[in-house]
């Protein structure tokens, strides 16, 4: 959906791909996809990172002389809520101001965030609240199950 609106913008996704194993711990289910399933599709303006995503946006901060700051980071990982807070934590010092971070299935009545996340934990819909509490952030797009905010202060 993005690609279509840029013809420069390069893109990085963090993805276990076929390494996925479904684990009590991870509310996100997968299906079968590979990395070269994922790469057809995306085509070859993606940087791909195999890995656990608090691992990979670990590393990107350790080593930012390689990673700098990101337009749009999209979460849909793990969707506990203890997950995707430190999603948010680690992505959130791989942006600037300007840069938009977006949270999937973060709404409260939508199925099957209701069911499956907000029943047990919050899951992203709760993270969503806490960072609509941080002053850095502005929500700028609250559609269907995706919350978009913008980080307005460094």
């Amino acid at each position: 959906y993005m690609k279509q609106f840029t013809k420069t913008t390069t893109f990085t996704g963090i993805d276990l791909f076929e390494d996925f194993v479904m684990d009590p711990k991870n509310t996100h289910t997968s299906g079968t996809y590979t990395r070269d399933n994922v790469a057809s599709v995306v085509g070859d303006r993606t940087t791909f990172l195999k890995g656990n995503s608090v691992n990979v946006l670990e590393n990107m901060i350790e080593d930012n002389k390689t990673y700098s700051f990101y337009d749009v980071i999209f979460l849909d990982a793990d969707h506990s809520f203890n997950a995707t807070m430190k999603d948010f934590e680690l992505a959130s010092q791989l942006m600037t101001y300007g840069s938009c971070i977006a949270f999937h299935n973060a709404s409260f009545c939508g199925e099957p965030d209701f069911s499956l996340y907000v029943k047990s934990d919050g899951g992203p819909a709760a993270v969503c609240l806490k960072v609509m509490e941080d002053m850095r952030f502005a929500l700028v797009a609250d559609v269907d199950r995706l919350k978009v905010f913008k980080k307005i202060v460094i």
